[in-house]
This record gives structure tokens, sequence and C-alpha cells, in this order.
């Protein structure tokens, strides 16, 4: 456990609004805020299922293609040596929003990913904050919630063609799209705070019929942009690069579940290049006396939900823009 995770003295475990019943979600009955008309029930079944839907795409040895999963691996000199060459400096210059995003985008269009699972917590490795991605690191390491209980690695499928054995390390040079909706509280502030090593930006109250910009523009402020952005590790909570934002769902035009709960479209993007690999998302609607957030917990179990389509019929509401039929246009 990190000094963040004790300074927060609350046990790692996923958001559980009193409100829901984890059962009522796969039949949530999905309404636009303010809108009273319902339409007739579609032809095409939508519902809502537990989970994120996880994606990965690895690096692939040299039979299979050679090709690389580093969103680095064309910008000049990942590394400077000064003009004495006396030392390395890092140049974080081009580790930027603008150079990174872009790339991610096309990086997701350019092949189907070679794995994909449900995400139940945004929180991997389970036991530690980090783990080594060398070659003795596989998938199952790195999903699994302990040596008896498989976690998120239960639902994970490679794609035809691909094996495991032949991909190892199967951790390293490996970038990962997490996409879905959180189930959040209504009329609450929520601060989230993810950790990762190495990159991480995530999107929020996007409108899924558009789907999340991986533009090039950094300081866009319409919902579509990247609510943070992080180009290497860290796991220190003082760390001024460690992404924290607020997110109030009175402030946001969103879908709401049978229960009331606000249902905010999402998705997150994580990447591993070398060495120690890890990913944490949490989240805190308490403050302290000063207006601090605290008592921060996983984000994970019953607040994260995706798109199933083919499961009973959902009546939806006329003239809006339905987050479930924006979720299915992703592909989740």
């Amino acid at each position: 456990m990190t000094d963040m995770d004790r300074a927060t003295a609350a046990p790692e475990r996923a958001h559980r609004p009193s409100a829901r019943r984890a059962g009522r979600i796969a039949t949530a009955l999905l309404c636009a805020a303010g809108l009273a008309a319902f339409a007739p029930q579609p032809a095409a079944a939508q519902t809502l299922a537990p989970g994120l839907k996880g994606e990965v795409w690895l690096q692939l040895p040299f039979l299979l293609g050679n090709e690389t999963a580093d969103l680095y691996a064309d910008l000049p000199a990942f590394r400077d040596i000064d003009t004495l060459g006396a030392s390395m400096q890092t140049n974080s210059a081009l580790r930027t929003a603008a150079n990174v995003l872009p790339r991610a985008g096309a990086f997701f269009d350019s092949r189907p990913p070679d794995g994909t699972f449900t995400s139940t917590a945004l929180k991997y490795p389970w036991a530690t904050d980090d783990i080594s991605s060398g070659p003795e690191t596989t998938m199952l390491d790195f999903l699994r919630r302990s040596a008896e209980d498989a976690g998120d690695y239960a639902s994970f499928t490679l794609r035809d063609g691909l094996t495991e054995d032949a991909l190892e390390p199967i951790i390293r040079q490996s970038v990962w799209r997490f996409t879905g909706a959180l189930v959040l509280s209504p009329d609450t502030v929520y601060q989230f705070r993810i950790r990762s090593d190495d990159g991480n930006a995530s999107w929020l109250g996007f409108d899924p019929a558009v789907g999340p910009s991986y533009a090039l523009d950094p300081d866009r402020t319409d919902p579509q942009r990247a609510r943070n952005f992080n180009p290497s590790g860290t796991f220190d909570a003082g760390d001024g690069r460690c992404c924290v934002y607020t997110f109030d769902t009175a402030e946001h035009q969103h879908a709401f579940d049978a229960d009331g709960n606000a249902v905010v479209a999402f998705q997150l993007l994580f990447y591993e290049r070398f060495g120690k690999a890890g990913l944490r998302m949490l989240f805190s609607t308490e403050t302290d006396d000063t207006g601090a957030f605290m008592n921060y917990q996983i984000v994970g179990d019953d607040m994260l939900v995706r798109s199933d389509p083919g499961v009973g019929v959902i009546p939806l509401p006329a003239s809006a823009v339905l987050l479930v039929s924006g979720l299915l246009g992703l592909g989740v």
C-alpha cells in the first residue's frame, strides 16, 4: 500500500451507491434528463452489462509482423545526450498530450485489439501498486486478483492466431483501452485520482454518439476532451503529474438508470513501455473540514457498466442522444 492509500484511511473496495442493486444494472431503463415522453420500444435490444470493455494491443514478435505497441516509437530521441555527452536528459518536451493522444487514436484504428476482457475494477495488478513487465510476467499476473482468484483474466481472450506463449513478455510495450460508462450518484461532486506506470489519459462525460477526442489541441474545453493526461509513470500522490480532477454530476448531461443514478460515458487509456507496470483509478465524494477530499475507493464493481446488445429490450426516450446507443457505436 502506498502513502496515498494509507493517508486516505479507507480499504480499497469498489464503489457501490446505496440506491443501486447490481441485479438491476443489466435491465436499466435509460432516460434523458428532463424528458418524460418515451418512444416505442426499439427493434434492436440494448442493455447495460456489468464491467467496462477492456482491450489491449501488444508488442508483436517478428514472426507475427514485429509491430510495436510503443506510443513513443517514432518520436525523435526519447532520451537526448547533452552537448558535452556527459549526461542523459529525459526529453519530456515531446511527451505531451498534443503528441501522444493523436498517436493513440491512430494506433487504435490501425488494427484490432490483440486481447479483450471485462474490466471489473480499475486496479492492476490487484495485490501491489506495480509489477515487473519483464519476461517472467504474464497477462495472468497483471489481471488476476490472487493466486486463487483469476479476476479479470477469467474473461481474457486473445484474438485468433495469437497465443500467450508467443507473446511474452506480454505486458511490456502494451497499450490498453477501457470503454463504457461510470454509474455515479446524482447531484454529487467526485474527485478522481489516476495513478499509473507508464502513462494514462481519461475521458468522462463525453457524448458517446461522437466519442472521445484524441485531437491535437490539449487545451480544448468541450466535453469530448481528455480530462487528464500523464505521460510517464508515477504512483506518488504528491507528484504534480498525478492525475486528479473533479466531476460534478449536477453540471453535466447524461443518462440515468432506473434507480436515478447518473450513467456517464467513460474511456481510459493506459500504456506500459518497460520496467514496472501498474494502474489505479480511485475516487472520493467525502471532504474534511478544509474541503479536501478523503477516504478514496477503487473505481470498480457495479460502478462500471458497458452496453450489451441482445439481452432484453429497453424503451428509450424520444429526441435524446442515447448513451447506450452511443456506446454501441463505440463497439462497447
